[in-house]
């Protein structure tokens, strides 16, 4: 399957845009991040199901959904996940969207959920899903 990669926080990004194919070439895109604040983007599949990842370097946030807009929206939740009531601030259009850190997941995990969503479009097992 091919994703469109779209920066929600600098629409200006050179790769905004960029369709990718293989997890590898995201795995790239995500080493580009570092020393970025946190912030979100989407990888839109041409299943018509995408996936918003809020990437804050070891970590990051993962939320699939149909490109549409229409729900269900299904947060991925580690099954380590404790609900504190903390949050991480992930930027979007210079917002700060605030995200419970019980939705916040290893970065492995966000890399095993693209995987999964670029070779099969669908959602991983590696992870728990709580409907929003």
């Amino acid at each position: 399957m091919t994703a469109t990669f779209n920066d929600l926080q600098e629409p200006t990004n050179v790769l905004h845009g960029t369709r990718f194919h293989s997890v590898d070439a995201v795995a790239s895109l995500l080493e580009s991040f570092a020393g970025r604040a946190p912030f979100l983007f989407e990888l839109r599949g041409d299943n018509g199901m995408m996936l918003t990842i809020g990437f804050a370097g070891e970590g990051g946030t993962v939320q699939y959904a149909s490109a549409s807009g229409a729900p269900p929206y299904l947060m991925a939740v580690s099954r380590d996940a404790v609900d504190d009531g903390d949050v991480v601030e992930f930027l979007t259009g210079n917002t700060p969207t605030a995200i419970s850190t019980s939705f916040c997941i290893p970065i492995r995990d966000v890399m095993e959920v693209i995987s999964a969503f670029l070779s099969r479009g669908d959602r991983s097992a590696a992870v728990d899903w709580e409907e929003t």
